[in-house]
């Protein structure tokens, strides 16, 4: 069944059989998209429930003309994305997700791997430049040399308050840069390694 224009129409003045007719067809799709990413059947379900809950919350702002499906991921993208802050700290699914990218890099051809860690260093390395210079020296004092905040405060003669605000500033703009033009893994890699 093909979700056609009408049907999105429908939907956004609030048709509850367009909604069900959009919720059968594409339900699926978005419950994979989230497990893909959390390994989780119950926290997937639990994502996939939310996007389609927002979904109809925001129907009025929806374009008909536009694919539904590209509204579709980028709320389950946000609401992934809220869902995984909450699961910063625990270490037992942090190491779950770490070893099912490496699980899925060791089982990707050694070309393709290879590509992709030297796409994925681009991309931060563009993100890094782009940058203002001070966050720049920041960021690699204290994420790519390993430095404390102490010891990058005392090089570059600013308070370890002020290395602390460059950095979290920092992260920032590289995760923005990642979503951007990255992927959705390597965003989420940044995120739990720093």
């Amino acid at each position: 069944m093909k979700i056609n224009e009408q049907v999105v129409s429908d939907f956004c003045h609030g048709s509850e059989q367009a909604f069900f007719q959009i919720y059968t067809q594409y339900h699926s799709s978005i419950y994979h998209f989230a497990f893909k990413y959390l390994k989780s059947e119950e926290i997937a379900e639990d994502i996939t429930h939310d996007t389609f809950l927002r979904l109809w919350q925001y129907r009025a702002n929806i374009h008909p003309e536009k694919p539904l499906i590209n509204y579709l991921y980028r709320i389950a993208r946000n609401v992934l994305f809220k869902e995984l802050k909450k699961y910063k700290g625990n270490l037992l699914l942090k190491e779950r997700l770490i070893a099912e990218y490496q699980n899925q890099q060791l089982l990707a051809p050694c070309v393709h791997s290879a590509y992709e860690f030297r796409e994925y260093n681009r991309i931060l390395e563009q993100a890094i430049s782009d940058l203002p210079p001070q966050r720049q020296r920041v960021f690699k004092l204290c994420k790519q040399e390993g430095k404390s905040y102490k010891e990058t405060a005392i090089q570059l003669g600013i308070s370890a308050y002020t290395v602390k605000e460059h950095l979290t500033l920092a992260m920032k703009s590289i995760k923005e840069y990642f979503i951007a033009n990255g992927d959705l893994v390597c965003c989420f890699l940044l995120y739990l390694y720093w």
